[in-house]
């Protein structure tokens, strides 16, 4: 890990698709924004806003996410995710997150990831599938 520090912010916007409905993803039966693939951009946010900021043969893995989702949102209105890092132990790291829409906070929370070696991760998850 090089220079990562508490305050960064990260910010994606993305426009809501056909799949990232309720009704599509199978979270509900209304076409709104669905939490999953609200939870999904907050991921996306914080793993590709660390990736500068990881060795070659780091990356980040999810671990936590704690979000309330506060308002609906319709299909084809922008989507916003902000997460600050608001804590860094060793190799966890502790987001807050904010996310909006064109017209007010849909979302806040916090969100948790673990810097982890690729090659080690990988080979746990194989030696799973090897005992199985």
């Amino acid at each position: 890990m090089k220079n990562l520090e508490t305050g960064l912010l990260f910010r994606q916007t993305a426009t809501v698709q056909e799949d990232m409905l309720a009704c599509r993803v199978g979270s509900g039966e209304l076409a709104v924004y669905a939490t999953p693939a609200l939870i999904a951009l907050v991921e996306k946010t914080a793993a590709e806003g660390l990736k500068e900021y990881l060795l070659p043969e780091q990356s980040s893995v999810g671990t936590k996410a704690e979000i309330s989702h506060l308002a609906p949102t319709p299909l084809g209105m922008q989507v916003t995710a902000e997460v600050v890092i608001q804590e860094i132990d060793r190799r966890r790291v502790v987001f807050s997150v904010r996310v909006t829409d064109e017209k007010e906070k849909i979302a806040e929370g916090t969100h948790e990831r673990f810097i982890i070696d690729k090659v080690r991760f990988m080979e746990k998850a194989q030696a799973k599938k090897e005992k199985a």
